[in-house]
Parts: C-alpha cells; structure tokens; sequence
C-alpha cells in the first residue's frame, strides 16, 4: 500500500487509503492514525526549525567574565573600582559590539558605555572601560555588561549578560592611633575623597588625605571642656571621571562608619614644639619617612621664639631646612594639629561676633574666602587656590577637581626632603569687630630655632606588573584568550593592559615607546579614568610601555605624577586563519 501525506490549508491530507473509516480493517485504522500523528510532529518540529534556522542568528559569545588586572583572576561579582571584560573568541569574528547598561534588559536609556562610542571598530574579545563607574549595587546586580560578534555572514545573537555590582569592598576603619587635635582612618579602595562628620558642633569636612584635624573644636572656644572628648564618623566618596551617556550622578558615598570617640588631653602650654608629621607613616624630629599622602601635623604648646603667647597657629612647609623657600602654608587654625582640607571651614573669620563666641561655637563667616594681613607676608585665608586644568593642559578636563590645591609634589626622597614648623599666631581686633591676623614670628626663626622637621613625599606610581610580568591579556599568535605568562609576553592584535590604581590619581596617562631607554614616545598619549586601556594601532614588533597617574590637587601648574617602570610586550603576526562562521 502506498500512501502519500500532503499538506492543504495547514493540514495534512492523506492519498492512497480508498474507502471511509468505516469500512478500514483494524490494522488500517491503527496504521492511519500512526501516519496523522507522525505528520503532525513532522510539521511542529520540522517546519519551524527550518524556518528558524533561516531567521535565528548564530549564538553569542561564551565566557564573558570582568577583570581588575589579569582575566584569569578569580571571578566575582563586586568591584571597588572599574573592572576590564573578556570572553572566548568566537569563530569568524570580523569585530564585536560590547554594551554596559543598568538594565537587563538594555535599553537605550539605561546604556552606561557602549563600543559604538569608540572611534574604532573592536576587533579583540578583551574590553576596557575608559570611564571610572560609581559606586552602585542591585538586586541581584546594578550593572550588566554583553556581547555579541559580527561576522562575514551576519551578526551573533547577544550573549548571556554579566551582571556584577561596583561597591565598596571596605569601610574607613579606625585602626590608626589618634594624635591629640586629629584623627585617621584606614584609606578605601576606589575612594576619590572622605567626608569627616564632627557630631559635636556639627560640621562635615571633606578632604584627600586619611586624617582630618580638630580645629572646629580649638578655635575661639572659652570652655576648655569643649575639647576634651570627640566624636565623629566618616565615609568614603567616590567621583566619576568621564563622560557617562545616561547620566549616572557625578559622586557617590559610601556609608558612614560608626561613631568613633577620640579623647584629647588638656592642651599644652610652653614652648611650641613639634610632635610629628602623620598620614599612613609618621616622621618624627628623630625618624623622618617618606608618605604617599600629604600629611597632617601635630604640634603642642603655646609660646613662641620670642615669648609670644598664642592660642592660634599656622604651618608652613618649605623645601631647605632654612625655611626660607616656602612651598606651602596653611590656613590659621587654634587646633594643635593641621590636615590639609577641601572643604570647610577653610578659613578664620574676619568679622567677630562676640555673643557666637561666648555660646562655645566655632566661629566661621560662611564664605571660606578673603585675605588676612600679616606681619611679614599677605596670606591667603583659604588653603589654596581652587585647582583645574590650567588653559592649554595635556590632560583631559574632566580629570580636573574643584577644590584648593593641597598637594605636595614629590619631593625625590631621600636626597630630596621637605622642612616643616609652625608658628604662633595672633588676631586682632580692629575697628567694626574686623578680625587681621598677624604671624608672631617667621617660618626662617621657628626652623633656626631647631623648631623644624624632615620628611619625605613619594608621587605613588601606579604598579603594571607583578614578578616581572605585565598586567596584560589578549589574543596569542595562534589565537587563544590568555594573560601574561612571562615578563615579555607576545600578543597578536591588540592587547589590554591593566594596573594597580596609584593613591591621588584621579585619571592616568599612557604612554608608548619601542625603547625602555631613552624612552621615545611613539604614539600621542592615552588618557582613562579607568585603570586599563587598549593598546590600539601598534604594528608587530617590542613595545614598552608605561603609566602615570594625574592629582588636580597638586600645588603648581603639573599636575602630572610619577611614570611607572616601563613593561615589555611583543605584537606578532598571526600563525592562524580566520575561518568563516558557520
């Protein structure tokens, strides 16, 4: 028996069967029921798939996974700092598009940075983020990353998104000893800035630096009780640099710490003398150090060379041991301890209000602006000038920062050193309660004195490599995803390079060369707010290259910090062939 199945109308039809069902023998019955249901799955299975198989595109790329420095790093999910991204290669990839949203769904609105912001096609399945991403987490994630390759036959369907959540891994823990007038705090991963809350007059104060001085609770004060217990907590802050196209706010905070209580002995009277000069080391008249961080001074006493008597101070910092040339000097306060500031109160007043005085506040105008007269030079009320870009920088100017210049530059320990001292300070009252303060004595006479200490400031280098090998990840010759193996790895195409992040950088320079020395810079100048790049445009052959950090709040016009060592890498032509997608 022959029996043919077409299909009429969607259905199938059924030829070579004479007679109605009636009339069929049992074994014909079954035989025609069999053959309908077979039809049938042919038609649910068979049709579609085919269909499919002309409409579907071919499945995306596997093993998207985030990085900070190396993609065979242990995988997670939390980041404190922008991580890099890095999949298989797929088969025939011509380029891939890469996509970062706040959205699973990634939607045009919820887009953080996309490869099509790029000038350039990208050709390898290694991505840097050039932005620095703020703080922000989900549930379960914030932000989630994809990926999908164009070939000569078509474009990939997406892949699986990769969703992970940028956060602080810690909090600012106060673990560092408290010196009279100060406090510190342990420095947090991916923390542009601090604010510092003082519970007691209720004052927030922001700054750079891991400590924070008292000075709300010294000046101007008539109960000397008012000093003696502090309590206070502080978070970290976190600034984006680069242009994010959604919009996502420009800084984030971190969660406040605990209060923390610090206790201060009576203040010292007696002849002024210098305790220490304290960030993440402490130099002492007898042990000076060299510190990655502008540090704070500590101080006791109340007279100065000549007799004075002063219940106000100010530092100055200079480059010889003289104190002549003066590098630095900070804003009159009444603490016996200064830690450079961004924000408030910056400044003295310059009016005095008796009634303020006499309730036990800390008297501030509210402007943090104005200049006070002294004995033997104008001084600026505030703690420096606000930095930016200067006209004409070499750094983007995002990378810049509203806020005084409270930096020091580093300063080529150990045969490079910088001096400090304090001298005492007095206010005067003149006509309308107008408040001039005078210096009581010169910087030159405090340090002759033998009123003077030594230290050191370091320009922190961001790290490329670790035993020799470089924080790098690309293609091999032969077509392989790999990180650096040894300290001059060969990578075909363009590879990515990561590093650790260098303490006051608020962006970074890349630069180029085909020498380690003399360095000759061979291509313009990369600059990212994130903590890897891609090396693009370079022909086979060695190259070198090395990192740098930029500080806005650096004093002077160079913004600039120390270059790294610079790492080796070889770009070789391919041992493989693109074969086409299937």
């Amino acid at each position: 028996m022959t029996v043919t199945v077409s299909v009429q109308n969607g259905h199938p039809s059924f030829e070579g069967l004479r007679g109605g069902l009636g009339r069929r023998k049992p074994l014909q019955s079954r035989m025609f029921t069999r053959l309908a249901a077979l039809a049938s799955l042919a038609l649910l299975v068979t049709a579609p798939a085919a269909a499919s198989a002309a409409t579907s595109p071919p499945p995306g790329p596997v093993g998207l996974r985030a990085f900070l420095l190396r993609a065979d790093d242990a995988p997670t999910n939390t980041y404190a700092r922008t991580p890099s991204f890095a999949w298989t290669p797929s088969r025939g990839a011509t380029r891939y598009d890469f996509d970062l949203a706040t959205s699973k769904a990634f939607t045009q609105a919820s887009i953080v940075w996309s490869s099509a912001l790029r000038t350039s096609p990208l050709r390898t399945p290694v991505v840097s983020i050039p932005v620095s991403l703020p703080w922000m987490t989900g549930s379960p994630y914030a932000l989630y990353a994809r990926v999908r390759a164009v070939t000569d036959r078509g474009t990939s369907a997406w892949s699986t998104p990769f969703g992970f959540n940028m956060t602080w891994t810690s909090m600012p823990d106060r673990i560092l000893p408290d010196y009279p007038g100060l406090v510190r705090w342990t420095p947090v991963e991916g923390a542009t800035s601090y604010e510092v809350w003082f519970l007691d007059p209720g004052k927030i104060i922001q700054t750079i630096t891991n400590a924070a001085d008292e000075r709300e609770y010294y000046t101007f004060h008539l109960d000397p009780s008012w000093t003696g217990t502090v309590h206070w907590r502080v978070r970290a802050v976190r600034r984006i640099f680069g242009t994010l196209p959604n919009g996502l706010p420009a800084v984030v905070d971190g969660p406040w710490s605990p209060i923390y209580t610090s206790t201060n002995p009576t203040p010292s009277i007696g002849a002024l003398s210098l305790t220490a000069a304290v960030s993440e080391v402490a130099s002492t008249p007898d042990a000076p150090k060299v510190h990655a961080l502008t540090p704070a001074f500590v101080y006791s006493g109340n007279e100065g060379v000549f007799g004075e008597f002063s219940d106000l101070y100010r530092v100055y910092v200079s480059t010889d041991k003289a104190c002549v040339n003066v590098v630095y000097t900070g804003p009159v306060t009444g603490s016996p301890a200064y830690a450079p500031r961004l924000s408030g109160p910056l400044a003295l007043p310059t009016t005095k209000d008796g009634e303020t005085a006499a309730a036990g506040k800390y008297l501030d105008d509210g402007t943090e602006t104005g200049t006070f007269t002294a004995d033997y030079r104008a001084v600026s009320a505030t703690e420096g000038a606000p930095t930016t870009a200067p006209a004409g920088q070499a750094f983007p100017s995002d990378f810049g920062a509203d806020g005084p210049a409270i930096d020091l530059w580093d300063s080529g320990w150990p045969a490079g050193r910088y001096y400090w001292t304090v001298v005492p300070v007095e206010d005067v009252i003149g006509a309308s309660n107008t408040i001039q303060y005078y210096d009581l004595e010169l910087p030159q006479d405090a340090c002759a004195a033998g009123r003077v200490i030594a230290f050191g400031k370091t320009s922190q280098t961001a790290i490329t490599t670790v035993s020799g090998r470089p924080f790098a990840t690309g293609l091999t010759p032969d077509g392989a995803m790999i990180s650096a193996q040894t300290s001059s790895p060969q990578f075909y195409g363009t590879p990515l390079i990561a590093w650790e992040p260098a303490a006051g950088a608020t962006g970074y320079e890349v630069q180029v060369s085909h020498t380690a020395y003399p360095w000759k810079q061979a291509a313009p100048s990369l600059f990212t707010g994130s903590t890897s790049a891609l090396l693009e445009g370079l022909k086979p052959g060695t190259w070198y290259y090395r990192v740098r950090g930029i500080d806005p709040f650096l004093s002077g016009p160079i913004k600039q910090m120390a270059w790294s060592k610079p790492a080796e890498l070889v770009l070789s032509r391919p041992t493989f062939t693109t074969a086409p997608s299937r």
